[in-house]
């Protein structure tokens, strides 16, 4: 009620022009907070106060109180009003106030309090906000934020601010994006990445990936992908994907490193998806370059774990990114041998686990996308030449599930077998890795039948006993897990089981011991176990 009170008084006050005066008063005083996150709890009443005047005195007393709380405070109502508002134009706030408005915040996102910094990155954006359709303003702040970051260009953490919150607006348009562009950030970010500062270069890098999460993608996409691009001193570089491409190899390259290597590899699968995602299509860039590295380091067993588990993710994502992918990395038709594919299965060998499961982590992932998603994400998103050996969703459905079976042939038993003995190991990431594939292959119109070798045909014969499938002994068998990780995986792997639409090939006898286990719960115990494991 009494809040109630106050938010009346000063919509009553909002009339006799003194609104700011008032407002800044109570602020300084002994209950400026509490009144500040009153009116942040009614931003729509609060909105209604803001208008150019308001803004200017805020912000300008702002600037000479030394309580960074207060700041912050003030920062945040006026970043509040102006997202209420949505539009610049609404408020009547004129040019001369946007720019004041953003000088502001650039200068007191260089605050050593994060949390001012982080407002005055809030207030920005909800001014980019109101202007969205606006280029020529749109414009002027990446201008802006240039002149800033150039400024700072020695100071790594003030740096990446400004870069932070132009990548934020490249994200949320187009608009962003042409202006990003027309600045010299794009210029400044391509400098970054070829920094002497390791730290520096791997951000500048991994930037470059963000810049394409979004509705800005297209014409960065454009940009990344061109011959060159020129420096702010109109120096010209290569483009930024040839030369994250170059600090792939080592050979010939003296600006090697390994965290380059690994970043830039990543962020280039990334640029892919993200260009599949967004319909751009196909992005010009040397793959063959990207899956060689990869696989060698899968081959290379001397070479650290971190790197064995980099090329991993490289040759797992860029597989999931479309069925043309997927077939191009794993069973290309130029080599029969598919020496990618033998690569991966090479970590079961390892001995391992950590290797080992992240393996298998990565075989569940291929396997939980979608035939029909991996077919149309390729639509588009490939050279013209090669569109006559896309495939289609059924001909993926085949991909998987030789990828499934390249399980057993690495490790020279039956897959299902091997996935079974895994699910049984005493180390907990690997009975949960096989227990994600397995989860994942239930998720395939073949896979309950793989698993269980029990087929349609043979649904309800006397013959279909959970006697007659090891993995549906594994199945209601509650003594494989024992930690509440292990039994959650088993529980929604029971689960998946049951929403099969094949759960009712199944036998009887399954169908109600599955049933009976759910029932049950997850972490449900036998009685003997339960005394044994008292004892």
């Amino acid at each position: 009620e009494k809040e109630q009170q106050i938010v009346t008084i000063v919509s009553a006050v909002k009339g006799d022009g003194e609104l700011s005066d008032f407002l800044v008063q109570v602020i300084k005083g002994p209950h400026g907070r509490r009144l500040i996150q009153i009116i942040e709890q009614y931003p729509a009443v609060y909105s209604g106060f803001i208008d150019e005047s308001t803004a200017h005195h805020f912000l300008s007393e702002a600037t000479s109180l030394r309580d960074h709380q207060l700041i912050l405070y003030i920062i945040s109502m006026t970043s509040i009003a102006l997202t209420v508002h949505n539009n610049l134009h609404h408020s009547n706030f004129s040019n001369v106030t946007s720019s004041y408005l953003i000088s502001f915040g650039l200068e007191w996102m260089k605050s050593e309090e994060l949390s001012v910094a982080e407002r005055s990155s809030g207030l920005l954006l909800a001014i980019a906000t109101a202007f969205d359709g606006a280029l020529d303003q749109m414009t002027t702040l990446m201008a802006s934020l240039y002149d800033c970051a150039e400024a700072v260009r020695n100071e790594s953490t003030v740096l990446l601010r400004y870069f932070s919150i132009a990548i934020d607006l490249v994200k949320k348009s187009e608009t962003a994006a042409i202006a990003f562009l027309n600045s010299k950030l794009f210029a400044l970010l391509n400098e970054l990445c070829r920094s002497d500062d390791l730290l520096a270069a791997i951000n500048g890098i991994e930037y470059l990936g963000e810049l394409t999460k979004g509705a800005g993608a297209k014409p960065i996409l454009d940009a990344l992908s061109g011959d060159v691009v020129a420096t702010k001193d109109d120096h010209r570089l290569s483009s930024p994907i040839s030369w994250l491409t170059s600090l792939c190899q080592a050979k010939n390259n003296p600006a090697f490193d390994p965290f380059l290597r690994d970043t830039s590899m990543r962020v280039l699968v990334a640029l892919l998806q993200n260009a599949v995602s967004s319909g751009y299509g196909f992005v010009n860039m040397n793959f063959s370059v990207l899956i060689d590295v990869a696989t060698e380091l899968l081959e290379d067993r001397g070479a650290d774990i971190e790197s064995r588990l980099a090329g991993l993710a490289v040759i797992s994502d860029l597989a999931q990114t479309s069925s043309f992918w997927f077939q191009r990395v794993l069973f290309p038709s130029h080599d029969p041998s598919y020496r990618t594919l033998s690569a991966w299965m090479s970590l079961l060998h390892t001995g391992k686990s950590e290797l080992v499961a992240a393996g298998l982590f990565a075989l569940a992932h291929v396997l939980l996308h979608s035939d029909e998603k991996y077919a149309a994400a390729a639509v588009g998103s490939v050279p013209t030449t090669d569109s006559p050996n896309v495939p289609n969703a059924e001909e993926v459905a085949g991909l998987k599930r030789r990828l499934i079976n390249a399980v057993g042939i690495a490790r020279n038993t039956q897959s299902i077998k091997f996935l079974l003995k895994t699910a049984r190991q005493p180390v907990s990431p690997l009975r949960i890795a096989a227990m994600d594939i397995m989860h994942a292959m239930i998720k395939q119109v073949w896979g309950l039948t793989m698993l269980t070798g029990i087929s349609s045909e043979s649904a309800g014969s006397s013959t279909s006993s959970i006697t007659q499938s090891e993995f549906l002994q594994y199945l209601v068998d509650r003594t494989t897990e024992m930690d509440k990780e292990g039994k959650d995986a088993k529980f929604e792997l029971i689960l998946a089981v049951k929403g099969s639409p094949h759960f009712g090939t199944l036998s009887a006898d399954a169908q109600v011991a599955i049933d009976r286990m759910i029932a049950q719960g997850a972490y449900y115990m036998p009685s003997q176990l339960s005394e044994m494991q008292t004892i």
